[in-house]
């Protein structure tokens, strides 16, 4: 952690610690804790609301990779310090367990059918590719689109997709599957809702896409010399062309522009304002000035509004965890670890 360490800021305290390990781990169904690649999801969901909510609103708490978050709660919460020593063999078999899992999205078309919306991620060296995600546990396929979108967009396709309206391919054994939502106007106001996950939108040329593998391991740069790349794209394209020769006669006037609605990880509080790196790009751009318009991910540390170093406590925050937990019998808040009961209580394969 000599990154974090160069940072000045705390790492979570124990106190913040247990009552993360409460809240989403001890209190969660036996069955969602019976193998450890579901009790790994757990960890992951714990560890996106530290990001994403935690951090940003106490500046003295450190960031952590999802590495650093796991090895904490491992060594915190009771009946896990068994896997410490496996936690690299586990995390690599969690990192391949999360390949087969399926991912739902949308291809969103502006009303002429000649662009298509695409998402880059957060890090600087991510590429662009069409808003998606991995589906939840009995999750339906549709719901699990809408959600997604929501949260790397802001967009709600809820009232614009037909269910039989689709694309699907497989990537190995990992099932993709896009619901094609057309006439979204260009001018829409895109937001991403999820912290640290998006990092630029943009409209681009359906023609410019890559429609195939080959094409796709190119890098393409735009009018400025900046390179950028494509994702998961070109096994799309293709018979996208062939959906819009089908139904863009049959397609009706752009329907009315559905309400922006803030996306959250089921469970979570809603999120912080997103970032001023990530804005809406310009559609009067150029194309590539559109795509490389977005302030570099590098220079996002400049977003951050430097605040004097808060007391070392994180009573504050242990509260709120607190005050959004869950209450009634059976629900553990307000107590120290008795190790050895909860241990007695968690069963993991």
């Amino acid at each position: 952690m000599s990154a974090g360490a160069s940072s000045g800021r705390d790492l979570p305290s124990q106190e913040l610690l247990e009552d993360i390990c409460i809240r989403f781990i001890v209190n969660k169904p036996e069955e969602d804790r019976a193998t450890v690649e579901r009790l790994l999801f757990l960890v992951e969901e714990a560890h996106w609301y530290y990001e994403d909510h935690l951090c940003p609103s106490h500046p003295n708490l450190r960031s952590l990779s999802f590495r650093e978050f796991v090895s904490l709660i491992f060594d915190t919460c009771p009946g896990l310090e068994k896997y410490k020593e496996q936690q690299d063999q586990l995390l690599k078999q969690f990192q391949t367990f999360k390949h087969q899992v399926p991912v739902m999205g949308a291809i969103m078309l502006n009303p002429a059918m000649d662009k298509v919306l695409l998402v880059k991620g957060w890090r600087g060296n991510a590429a662009w590719g069409f808003p998606r995600g991995k589906r939840m546990k009995n999750e339906a396929d549709e719901d699990c689109a809408v959600r997604e979108v929501y949260e790397e967009t802001g967009f709600d396709i809820k009232e614009m997709y037909n269910p039989v309206d689709f694309l699907e391919v497989f990537a190995g054994p990992q099932k993709i599957k896009l619901y094609i939502v057309a006439n979204v106007l260009e001018e829409t106001h895109f937001q991403p809702q999820a912290q640290k996950e998006i990092g630029a939108i943009a409209w681009y040329q359906l023609s410019d896409l890559p429609s195939s593998k080959q094409d796709s391991h190119k890098i393409y740069q735009n009018t400025e010399g900046e390179s950028h790349r494509f994702y998961m794209v070109h096994p799309f394209v293709e018979r996208l062309h062939e959906w819009i020769a089908t139904h863009k006669n049959r397609v009706g006037q752009p329907q009315r522009q559905p309400a922006l609605r803030v996306a959250t990880r089921p469970g979570h509080p809603k999120p912080s304002p997103p970032r001023a790196a990530v804005r809406q790009p310009d559609a009067q751009q150029p194309l590539e000035q559109r795509a490389s318009g977005q302030q570099p991910l590098t220079q996002r540390s400049s977003t951050h509004r430097l605040i004097a170093p808060q007391p070392a406590s994180h009573q504050p925050v242990v509260q709120q965890l607190r005050q959004m937990a869950p209450s009634g019998p059976g629900v553990l808040l307000n107590f120290r670890f008795d190790r050895a009961a909860i241990e007695r209580c968690l069963v993991f394969n």
